[in-house]
Order: structure tokens, then sequence, then C-alpha cells
């Protein structure tokens, strides 16, 4: 018997497991309009509205085409020594290896 789905308010919503809005056309609009022309761009929405699930669709996504980086900074205020070296000369150092791994990148 295939268990049936349920609401999600935490965390990542998976497709197979949880009800969710099919946001493929959005995600290629965000693909299309400014990760492939490399413009920034930012999610900003309340709570709830899918912004984790929407970074994690286009990891996957990207992640064929693209070297990406999964990044998060919500705990580096508990570890102040260690978000230290996200700043300044520290998150460059990690650019400057990336490019020597992958000519690629940039």
């Amino acid at each position: 018997m295939k268990p049936s789905k349920k609401f999600n308010t935490t965390g990542v919503c998976v497709p197979g497991i949880h009800y969710m809005v099919d946001t493929s056309a959005a995600n290629r609009q965000i693909i299309e309009k400014y990760i492939v022309p490399g413009e920034y761009f930012t999610i900003n929405r309340a709570r709830q509205y899918g912004k984790t699930t929407t970074l994690e669709l286009l990891c996957r996504q990207l992640g064929e085409d693209y070297l990406v980086l999964d990044i998060s900074f919500e705990a580096a205020d508990e570890y102040p020594s260690r978000s230290d070296a996200w700043t300044g000369n520290g998150f460059q150092k990690a650019v400057r290896l990336l490019r020597l791994e992958n000519n690629t990148l940039f």
C-alpha cells in the first residue's frame, strides 16, 4: 500500500511524500532569467512559501550542468570563531580553490 501524502510544515518538501504546488515553470524562469545570464537573484518570501524547497529543487536541477554550492549561514552567529572563515579572505580563498579545480567555473 502506497503511503498517503501529507502536508509538510517544516523543511524541504518531497514531491512523492508531501502535497506541494508544481514549481517547475517558476524554476525554469529563474534559470532562464537569472542563472543562465549569470545574474544574481534572491528569494524573499514569508514563512511557508516554499523558499527552501525551491532552492533544493534548483540545486538538484542545476547540479547536472553547474557546480552548485549549497551553503547555509543560518547558524553562523552561534559559532562566531568559525563564521570568520567566511568573512574577509576566507570566502575568496575558497573561490580561488574552486577556480583551480574547475577552469570552466568562471
